[in-house]
């Protein structure tokens, strides 16, 4: 009976050695599960799918992974990018975190240079911006935080080696000598 046991596969199926095709590869992976009822043509479609896919573009690269980019954006980039930011009812404090994290671009707040010319970070107000520039989102919410009286600017800042948006006012900025973006400059005018 061990004689016969040694033309029986015991790799994968257990037919005659002859009959199961088994060569002794080393590379096949054999698994055996007990699937539920209708998994069998769920897996079978998605076979057929996946070949497909190959044999349409078998040397094609894939694409960057989510959250993986081909080259870092630059500032005046992201800050091109749509996002859409929508509340009823909130501070600038968390506006401002808000659209930082939709954009992905770091924004801190000058709390007091805003408490110098008198602006509040807890004033509410509502926004609702849809596919809309990220920069433009934040000269709405600057222009709701203080009544569009004009105090309230942004300014760019180099920290730790990176870009930063600072929301300050236009007083604190020309106060140190920081430049402000052009749209700024453009709205000084007459």
């Amino acid at each position: 009976m061990v004689a016969g046991l040694s033309s029986v596969c015991r790799s994968c199926c257990g037919l005659p050695r002859p009959a199961c095709g088994w060569r002794d590869q080393r590379d096949l992976v054999v698994a055996n599960t007990y699937l539920p009822q209708f998994a069998g043509h769920n897996l079978a479609l998605a076979s057929v799918l996946l070949l497909e896919q190959l044999a349409a573009s078998p040397t094609e690269q894939p694409t960057a992974v989510a959250g993986e980019a081909a080259a870092p954006l630059t500032l005046a980039e992201r800050f091109q990018r749509p996002v859409t930011i929508e509340f009823s009812r909130d501070t600038l404090e968390v506006a401002v975190q808000m659209l930082a994290d939709e954009s992905g671009i770091p924004m801190t707040i000058a709390g007091n240079d805003l408490q110098l010319e008198g602006i509040t970070m807890n004033q509410s107000f509502g926004l609702k911006a849809q596919d809309l520039p990220a920069e433009d989102v934040l000269l709405m919410i600057l222009s709701k935080s203080d009544n569009n009286s004009g105090k309230l600017v942004y300014v760019v800042r180099q920290e730790a080696g990176a870009d930063v948006i600072v929301v300050t006012t236009k007083t604190a900025a020309g106060k140190r000598g920081e430049s402000l973006p052009a749209v700024f400059s453009a709205k000084s005018g007459p």
